[in-house]
């Protein structure tokens, strides 16, 4: 029997294969995925709230080509507006 997340189970069906299983009745798609049923998580980045009201954007070079490639980088990024910026070497 195939059933799609849109679609209701047949309790006694699934009662008659597995007479101890337990049905739980989902109340909105995607439901363990979405901020429903749980608190909001917010994570501060020295100031930087990651996960509150504000968009917080991760960017940067794919590949470092040079320590001036990501110098001129970080000093554009900041003069637009940046806040917080990562070093990976």
């Amino acid at each position: 029997m195939v059933t799609w997340p849109d679609s209701k189970v047949d309790a006694n069906a699934i009662k008659s294969v597995d007479p101890g299983a337990v049905i739980v009745e989902v109340k909105a798609k995607y439901q363990l995925a979405s901020n429903a049923w749980r608190d909001r998580t917010i994570v501060d980045v020295s100031g930087v709230k990651i996960g509150g009201d504000d968009v917080v954007v991760a960017a940067g070079p794919c590949a470092v080509e040079s320590y001036e490639q990501v110098r001129d980088t970080a000093i554009a990024v900041k003069e637009a507006g940046a806040r917080l910026l990562r070093w990976c070497v």
